[in-house]
């Protein structure tokens, strides 16, 4: 806690050190960990973040969140190869993880592999057919994967079903209606 302080109140040093303190001190919690990671990755200090990433994966070998963030760390050191495997292990270890699934979706997108960055996204709603995230993510890809109108509020309904009292699936929902023609 006084690591975050220090860090939002513009004590940089001071925070490293109160950060590294917490990450060796508590060798059960993770916040800490994670903490230092997000800011070396705000600061684009992609080394120093990886460094900080042997500590979290020691801690939380199977949480995709420890493979997340190393993609994104390799990513910002340019290196997508590593970036690619790092979000695949985390989809390994959670196939229900959706950041992971857009993420890679994205670079497949970026790489003209359309079909491959909605076959993702769907993969998630084989294990899990209510996922909110997933279905709203695959709605914002729609055109950029080849989904027809029809595809797009059918997502957006089944989104609004299993979440009916999110206020996200309803604005899109009707966003794609009007954008259909269905104004009412």
């Amino acid at each position: 806690g006084l690591g975050m302080s220090r860090l939002a109140g513009g004590e940089t040093e001071l925070a490293w050190k109160d950060l590294q303190a917490a990450v060796k001190l508590d060798k059960d919690r993770y916040q800490a960990d994670i903490v230092l990671i997000l800011a070396h990755l705000t600061r684009s200090n992609f080394d120093e973040a990886l460094s900080a990433l042997d500590s979290l994966k020691k801690k939380q070998p199977q949480n995709p969140i420890t493979y997340d963030l190393m993609a994104m760390a390799f990513l910002g050191k340019k290196d997508e190869v590593q970036a690619r495997q790092n979000w695949e292990r985390s989809l390994e270890i959670n196939p229900k993880y959706v950041p992971a699934a857009a993420k890679l979706a994205e670079l497949d997108l970026r790489s003209g592999k359309t079909n491959d960055a909605r076959r993702r996204l769907e993969s998630v709603l084989e294990h899990d057919q209510g996922n909110v995230e997933a279905l709203l993510q695959l709605s914002r890809l729609g055109r950029r994967i080849g989904a027809t109108p029809q595809e797009l509020v059918g997502w957006l309904q089944r989104a609004r079903n299993a979440a009916p009292d999110m206020v996200q699936p309803k604005l899109e929902l009707a966003r794609a209606y009007a954008m259909t023609g269905e104004r009412k």
